[in-house]
């Protein structure tokens, strides 16, 4: 009986470890990443299979390759040198991180206002443009991120529901 017991608790913790290093892997890399691209260090906008990092991950170092490119279809076939740069710091280069420490303490371009709180998922913060336009995230392509961050200033949340409310 005493053998079953101990059976069956090495076995749950088994399962428990793979699901973990299953996961970590899996929200390690998944996400859109704006890096330059090795071939000509233009900005490029890259997305690595989540998945397949996280089942290869299961046997020792996640295997990455590219899913998505912005440079393709024209670059597709390309040697995915940009896959050491992921795997070097794959938080750093994450679009959702990129966003969320360019828009932590700045002051809001409408009222000047800090901006702390920063929600970089589906309420992902707001930019207006120098013609006072308001730009949502997905509004712009991941490898145009740096020439709007430098044109562009953040909107806070009050300030964009003042200026698109329509009374």
């Amino acid at each position: 009986m005493v053998t079953y017991v101990v059976i069956a608790i090495v076995a749950a913790a088994a399962v428990l470890i793979g699901a973990w290093i299953f996961l970590k892997s899996y929200l390690r890399f998944r996400g859109v990443r704006l890096l330059a691209c090795p071939e000509n260090r233009k900005p490029a906008a890259v997305a690595v299979g989540p998945w397949h990092a996280a089942v290869t991950g299961w046997y020792g170092k996640p295997a990455l390759a590219v899913r998505e490119c912005s440079r393709w279809p024209e670059r597709a076939g390309c040697d995915q040198a940009c896959v050491a740069e992921i795997r070097a710091a794959p938080a750093e280069h994450l679009l959702n991180t990129m966003l969320a420490e360019w828009c932590h303490d700045q002051p809001c371009i409408c009222c000047g206002t800090p901006i702390h709180r920063v929600h970089v998922g589906a309420h992902r913060p707001h930019l207006m443009s120098q013609e006072r336009k308001i730009i949502g995230w997905k509004e712009v392509n991941p490898q145009d991120l740096p020439q709007v961050l430098n044109t562009c200033g953040p909107v806070c949340e009050n300030c964009l529901l003042a200026e698109t409310h329509t009374w």
